[in-house]
């Protein structure tokens, strides 16, 4: 039937089986792979299915029987705007740990053709009010002038709802969102802008980040409107950013990026890398993509050289104080530094690297699936995404998977990080 009308939408009848790495359900009809948004496993729906070359998407019409993993979202605009900024409030906390394990068993299995048990996952000590970062686009109406902001439904990229709450972010950044969009006409002149809005640690203030326009005449007047403002940055359609409301040091590195969103589970995946390095007895270790150094300092103050590697400047200027002596810290592209380094005459004992979500670049695999037979002992791989997690593996054919540990950093989306400990193959 899919493959006779292939050009058409139709509706069927799919049973889910599991959930896919983007946080669709996954079911079978007439042997095609379908994947449905906001399904469960065990969930049996008639779905309208538009076809591709080699699998179908889908949307429920109606659930017929309904998976007992499923739960009721707590946020008004999941179900109501069909915000796709969380894909899992539908489904119990449990489920989302158990769906994200398998993720990433099967994802390493197909695309890194590495075997391994269900890895075990470390829960978020909190599910709701945890994101310490809010991303939102606002839209400006041509006619009116006035701005529209939120977040963007679900597959809808050039639409936007208006935001009025947001159940994993701290409630901190949509106070601060709020208080934005009473103080909106004092935005810069443009169509769209992009707001970032991060917390600060240990307080209510919030850093922001407001990208777009041309010009800003009234920024000073938007300052002013807005209560536990710690920084706020402006960067224009051209030319540097600029600083309108000066930072602390806390609010400089926390608009930066270099604080994981989730503040209750960072420090135990932290201590897990770090006693995944030291389980190797370490004295020289290169530290990729360092960030402001939290395990790099770390290291040092346990008598380890390190050499860290970061591209951002402001990040190596803090770890180039903090370091000890014997530690080196260096601010150019991370890929070719890694080639550098390990291209020296110089032995390490461990690399950690902790990659964005793009994963390692081909020429770093190869520069450490070289090291097999090196002093190099142990890779410690950070991984935000699976799926390049498992490519760059499949590159290093000469390491295989010691121990893999994934964490919950992102409750009720299908993001999931993942540590795993590489060690020489053996021959």
């Amino acid at each position: 039937m899919l493959r006779q009308r292939r050009q058409a939408a139709i509706v069927a009848k799919v049973g889910i089986d599991t959930i896919a790495a983007g946080g669709d359900g996954v079911g079978r009809v007439d042997g095609m792979a379908v994947f449905i948004p906001r399904t469960a496993p065990g969930d049996v729906v008639e779905a309208s299915l538009v076809l591709q070359k080699r699998f179908a998407r889908g949307r429920v019409r109606r659930i017929e029987t309904a998976s007992p993993s499923r739960a009721d979202a707590e946020c008004q605009h999941y179900d109501g705007d069909d915000c796709g900024g969380c894909q899992l409030q539908h489904i119990t906390y449990d489920a989302q740990l158990d769906a994200k394990a398998r993720i990433v068993r099967d994802t390493l299995a197909r695309i890194g053709k590495r075997t391994i048990d269900l890895p075990l996952i470390e829960r978020s000590p909190k599910q709701w009010d945890y994101r310490q970062k809010l991303t939102l686009t606002l839209i400006r109406n041509s006619a009116t002038l006035e701005w529209a902001g939120g977040l963007h439904p679900l597959d809808q990229s050039d639409a936007v709802f208006e935001l009025e709450e947001c159940r994993i972010s701290e409630p901190s950044l949509v106070a601060m969102w709020h208080s934005v969009r009473e103080a909106s006409r004092f935005l810069p002149n443009a169509a769209e802008l992009r707001l970032t809005l991060r917390s600060i640690a240990g307080s209510n203030d919030v850093a922001i980040i407001v990208a777009g326009g041309s010009e800003w005449p009234d920024r000073a007047t938007f300052v002013r409107r807005l209560n536990n403002l710690a920084a706020l940055w402006w960067v224009p359609n051209e030319g540097p950013r600029v600083e309108i409301k000066s930072p602390n040091a806390e609010a400089e590195l926390t608009a930066a990026g270099f604080v994981q969103v989730n503040a209750s589970l960072a420090s135990a995946m932290h201590s897990h890398v770090l006693s995944s390095v030291n389980a190797f007895k370490p004295t020289r270790v290169v530290d990729a993509y360092a960030g402001t150094g939290a395990l790099s300092n770390a290291l040092a103050e346990q008598g380890v050289r390190v050499t860290a590697i970061e591209w951002d400047e402001s990040a190596v200027a803090l770890l180039q104080r903090a370091l000890p002596s014997g530690s080196i810290a260096m601010a150019s592209s991370v890929e070719g530094v890694i080639d550098e380094v390990l291209g020296s005459t110089d032995a390490f004992d461990v690399v950690v690297v902790n990659p964005p979500r793009v994963g390692l670049e081909g020429r770093v695999t190869t520069a450490l699936n070289a090291q097999k037979n090196t002093a190099l002992r142990a890779i410690v791989y950070v991984s935000c995404d699976p799926a390049t997690l498992a490519r760059d593996l499949s590159r290093m054919p000469a390491w295989r998977i010691s121990a893999i540990r994934c964490f919950d950093m992102f409750p009720q989306t299908a993001h999931v990080e993942t540590v795993c400990v590489l060690v020489p193959e053996i021959s």
